[in-house]
């Protein structure tokens, strides 16, 4: 199996290395055969791409610990699902299933260019060269990556062969649905952006003018998807594996950020050339350099070990200043290197293509100029868009020695400040319609004013300033979405509502998301007497005026297998009350230990999650002093608010998607 495996992705790559040079070739010539040579080999990149990812999914459905992939992530014990899930849990596998997904949409877009009739013929051969660049790019990563490497007994792992010869297995807090479905939400994200980016460089190679009509529609579902991955990984880290949040901004989890900020700034921009004609230049920038983005999280996510705070990494911590540890990291991982290479190849064709053309971004920027409409609000959200991604990936570089607390707190200080301006911007772009302009500069004034005193009010009182700054700007942002989303469904026909509403349902699920998340992790309560209490049965403690007691305390041995690493359960049952009325009864927390006679090791740790409707009442635990425990728990206020902006965001973009049909022509600029 190994060695089918090697062979297939050598063939990958040949095939890929052709469907690139047919497509280049035709972009040179008026002879249709390259065209068509072109998509059939890109068909053959699909069936051998599939056939690869069918052939994982069997090694690791019979457990096929003779391949060193499927020894290190899963095992003979392990439930059927998660062992086909681990198959995307590593660096190899995961770039397997992306460029099945980015084949897939690639060869699927390309046919309906060619049917479609809206732009040249040269444009479809135009967006099959970028294509099957990418993935040209993608299998000699994969290449390198060593899927289907056998597994030898060396010096290196002998002795974990000899302890886990059906397989390393899969920890298990990654043993939940959410870590099955994550990965696989967030990959046909990146896969999407793949055809953004190519659609958008083939509009720039020679001008066309309707290439977003073959994108926009993709660019929303990856938006959409993207968000969702996101929301499920928050709602993981949250109820699952007991990190005390949603949100640690972790460095994958902070790229993962600024892709969805650029592909916010995309949507808009190519939904203003869509009706007005707006940003011809901007639009196709940004939307590659969502895929520059989608490229830049891979790497992040591959050389984990260049910060020191990283959770989610496929590589380990390194030594030395940053320098050191990049520079380890490429000549220790010529996989990494390879993908480093084509980040920098799409970058330099993001930026070599825009330069080109008409002077570039600073023709778009002269032609917005500062008027107070539509186009120049949309100009301003749009640079605020990109600020925003900028300053978050440079406080992101700047921390690569920084702790996570450190990381943190920065962040969590200011990502909101920055998101403040935008929706000082959003409150003008909704309400200047309605309101005249000049009501809606007093009042974007006005929301401002209050910040600005809040901000000062609270520096008076010993507070953080920079905590209760953004929440006006929110609150008032918040209600204005939610006066244009009423409105909107007002409107007749109800089609024509939900149509209408869809970006009002996005701004206030926005605006409300922000709000809570401030809240929730500006305002969290724990116990007077700090953040975990040594407790036994039958004795309580206060936090936020809820009542939490430790009922019953109870140990179990466990027998330890691959993917079940412990040997000792501890199981804690606690009641919740407020002013005597009962909350939650019999709350279960159960951890898991691996002990031996050096060390007390927690495998993992449970957490519930009792809710209230303004707060959430955080419950966890660790081992105490013999039969007693460390209990702690921690109010988290607008975590419903939360859930529900999330939720409302999703259904807005998912309505926007199905109720859009494109337009006939564009607009032409005024």
């Amino acid at each position: 199996m190994t060695e089918i495996g090697t062979i297939g992705v050598w063939i990958v790559a040949a095939l890929a290395s052709a469907a690139f040079l047919a497509s280049l070739l035709s972009t040179r010539s008026n002879r249709s055969e390259w065209r068509k040579l072109a998509n059939i080999l890109n068909m053959l990149v699909v069936l051998q791409l599939a056939f690869l990812f069918c052939l994982l999914l069997t090694l690791f459905a019979v457990n096929d610990v003779d391949v060193l992939y499927v020894w290190t992530r899963s095992s003979s014990d392990l439930d059927l699902v998660y062992r086909l899930g681990s198959a995307w849990s590593g660096a190899g596998g995961s770039v397997l299933i992306m460029m099945l997904f980015m084949a897939v949409g690639s060869y699927c877009l390309a046919n309906k260019i060619s049917n479609s009739g809206t732009v040249s013929e040269g444009f479809q051969a135009r967006f099959m060269t970028f294509t099957s660049l990418a993935i040209l790019g993608l299998s000699l990563i994969l290449l390198l990556s060593d899927l289907f490497a056998p597994t030898v007994p060396s010096s290196e792992y002998a002795w974990r062969l000899q302890s886990f010869p059906d397989g390393r297995g899969m920890p298990i807090s990654l043993q939940t649905w959410e870590m099955v479905l994550h990965p696989i939400v967030v990959f046909v994200a990146y896969a999407l952006c793949l055809l953004v980016f190519a659609s958008a460089a083939a509009s720039l190679w020679k001008e066309e003018r309707d290439w977003y009509r073959h994108s926009l529609l993709w660019a929303r579902l990856a938006w959409f998807l993207l968000t969702l991955g996101i929301m499920i990984g928050a709602w993981w880290a949250y109820y699952e594996v007991g990190w005390g949040g949603y949100w640690s901004w972790d460095p994958v989890e902070t790229t993962s950020l600024v892709l969805w900020v650029v592909l916010t700034a995309y949507l808009h921009s190519a939904a203003s050339l869509e009706r007005t004609g707006h940003f011809p230049l901007f639009a196709p920038f940004l939307g590659m350099v969502s895929f520059v983005a989608v490229l830049f999280t891979m790497f992040v996510t591959r050389s984990g070990n260049l910060w020191l705070f990283a959770v989610h990494t496929y590589a380990s911590v390194g030594s030395g200043g940053p320098e050191d540890r990049f520079l380890s990291l490429l000549a220790d991982d010529h996989a990494l290197l390879a993908l480093f290479a084509l980040l920098l190849i799409v970058l330099a064709i993001a930026v070599v293509l825009t330069l080109r053309r008409r002077g570039g971004l600073r023709s778009d920027a002269a032609e917005q100029g500062l008027t107070l409409d539509d186009r120049g609000l949309m100009f301003a959200t749009l640079v605020i868009l990109l600020v925003i991604g900028i300053l978050i990936t440079l406080i992101l570089f700047k921390n690569l020695d920084s702790d996570l607390v450190q990381n943190y707190d920065e962040l969590t200080q200011k990502v909101p400040l920055f998101f403040s301006m935008l929706m000082l911007v959003m409150i003008v772009c909704l309400a200047w319609r309605s309101l005249g302009m000049v009501r809606a500069l007093l009042l974007l004034g006005f929301v401002s004013a209050i910040s600005i005193a809040a901000g000062i009010i609270a520096w008076f009182i010993g507070s953080d300033p920079f905590l209760y700054f953004p929440i006006p700007i929110f609150l008032a942002s918040s209600l204005v979405a939610l006066v244009m989303l009423w409105k909107r469904l007002l409107l007749r026909p109800f089609r024509t509502a939900l149509k209408a509403a869809a970006p009002q349902m996005i701004h206030l699920g926005v605006a409300l998301l922000l709000l809570a998340y401030v809240c929730s992790t500006g305002f969290q309560s724990i116990p007077a007497t700090g953040d975990q209490l040594i407790m036994g049965p039958e004795e309580s403690f206060d936090v936020g005026g809820f009542d939490v007691k430790v009922i019953d305390i109870e140990v179990i041995d466990a027998a330890p297998s691959p993917s079940h690493n412990y040997n000792q359960v501890w199981a804690v049952t606690l009641d919740v009350s407020k002013e005597g009325k009962s909350v939650a009864k019999g709350v279960l927390l159960e951890n898991f230990y691996l002990v031996n006679e050096t060390e007390v090791r927690k495998v993992r740790g449970e957490v519930e999650v009792v809710k209230t409707l303004g707060e959430d009442i955080y419950l966890e635990f660790d081992q105490g002093d013999g039969d007693r425990v460390a209990v702690s728990a921690t109010l988290i206020p607008m975590m419903n608010l939360l859930w529900f902006g999330s939720a409302l965001l999703l259904l807005g973009v998912g309505m926007r998607a199905l109720f859009w049909n494109g337009t006939k022509k564009t607009a032409p600029p005024t």
